[in-house]
């Protein structure tokens, strides 16, 4: 078996969830949640893009790299400024930027100001990472 999909995607969701929502308090929502009701907080939502997986070795026992990108957006209340929406772009970006758990490995993150989304100021923080899998 090469890539469990579905573990890498638990594996790095659990990070979000121990790290932005437990460390940092902040409400995170996943891909598959609703967003708030009240537009009164900061909030972000986390999703994991993957890519392409390539087989980078041969032999008896292949290795194989699954590209993607964890993509969170934050969502500051309108009307307060942007530097609590920035500030909470910065500490998800610092959390994932350069380190490896695992067999994966984040690079380095950047920050995209998308602005006024409905009822929110968005940021786009993009992770991206590499992962690897050996074929049993």
């Amino acid at each position: 078996m090469s890539v469990a999909y579905y573990d890498l995607i638990k594996d790095i969701t659990t990070r979000v969830h121990t790290e932005i929502k437990t460390n940092l308090n902040y409400d995170v929502k996943y891909s598959n949640s609703n967003p708030p009701k009240a537009a009164n907080s900061l909030w972000i939502r986390s999703s994991v893009t993957l890519g392409d997986t390539l087989q980078v070795s041969i032999g008896s026992n292949p290795r194989f790299r699954t590209v993607g990108i964890l993509n969170l957006q934050v969502f500051g209340v309108l009307g307060k400024g942007e530097k609590e929406a920035l500030e909470a772009a910065q500490a998800c970006a610092t959390l994932f930027r350069g380190i490896s758990i695992g067999s994966t490995v984040y690079r380095s993150p950047s920050v995209t100001v998308k602005g006024r989304e409905n009822k929110w100021y968005s940021l786009l923080v993009q992770c991206p990472f590499q992962h690897d899998s050996f074929k049993l």
